[in-house]
């Protein structure tokens, strides 16, 4: 009898002792969920600082134009803010009408602020409506600006376009209004993981797609040095980069991030150091490897 409780003992102390083990990787892989799904509180207007967070801001208000581009209005009407379309007399039937320059564009994010209160998030926009044929002159369409409201809770969120005086107000008087955007069929807000790789694409793209396109752009963000070495001025700049195809003929191989300094090294040794201040305002110094 006193060997049978023995065993009884070591098994139910076996037992238990699973039953711990295994309530223990349940909690700690929910506070690990927890601390992955975890949301950043933004108590006062600041510029956002998340990479992919950015992006996916700047994707999700391109997708307004494809949704125009093709025509497809419900869509639109669904992403545009109730307010804005109320206030604009905006209805299904006339909504195209009032995006007529955004046929045949894409949009990128050059400014993103954030301000939020619990699940709301504001996102103050600013950046390029930008032609899709690539061979324009005017590559670089217009600028844009735009109050993005995106409700966690739901996964849904919604466009009011603003004029520059408009985001310019806000930005210094922090008026903001919070609202709880309603979800949808067509304004599901995509999030995306934007790795160091992806991010370095895209920097180095935005050079190397609006040096013949829009030299004016690209030549603003190049750095003294090179300036100093290579052309003084846009004149020169754009000389040069007609006359040398060791820019536009390469092709990323690799990179490196140091803190805030993307460095990236092209099919032909180029290197382009890119300084990043925010989003895609950057600064960019340019090595050529025949140099």
């Amino acid at each position: 009898m006193i060997k049978e409780n023995k065993i009884t003992i070591i098994i139910l102390l076996i037992v238990f002792s699973i039953i711990g083990i295994v309530v223990y990787f349940i909690n700690r892989n929910q506070l690990e969920l927890d601390e992955k799904n975890k949301t950043t509180e933004y108590h006062e207007l600041v510029l956002l600082s998340d990479e992919s967070l950015f992006f996916s801001i700047s994707e999700n208000i391109n997708n307004l134009c494809k949704m125009i581009s093709n025509g497809f209005r419900d869509n639109v009407y669904d992403i545009l803010d109730k307010d804005y379309t109320f206030e604009n007399n905006i209805s299904i039937d006339n909504v195209l009408s009032y995006f007529t320059d955004y046929q045949n564009t894409s949009f990128q994010a050059s400014e993103i602020y954030v301000i939020s209160n619990k699940n709301n998030y504001i996102f103050l926009v600013q950046g390029y409506l930008k032609n899709d044929v690539m061979d324009q002159v005017n590559y670089i369409k217009d600028t844009k600006n735009y109050v993005l409201y995106y409700n966690i809770d739901e996964s849904s969120y919604a466009i009011y376009p603003i004029d520059k005086g408009k985001y310019e107000k806000l930005i210094v008087s922090n008026d903001f209004k919070f609202k709880t955007i309603s979800h949808n069929d067509n304004n599901n807000f995509n999030i995306t993981n934007y790795d160091e790789s992806i991010i370095a694409a895209i920097y180095y793209n935005d050079i190397i797609s609006n040096i013949y396109s829009n030299p004016s752009y690209i030549y603003d963000k190049i750095g003294t040095r090179t300036k100093n070495k290579y052309f003084n001025t846009l004149e020169e700049f754009i000389d040069y980069t007609s006359k040398n195809d060791l820019i536009t003929s390469g092709m990323l191989e690799k990179y490196n991030k140091v803190s805030n300094t993307y460095n990236l090294v092209d099919s032909n040794n180029t290197l382009y150091t890119v300084n990043v201040i925010h989003g895609l305002n950057y600064s960019v110094e340019i090595s050529f490897d025949k140099d």
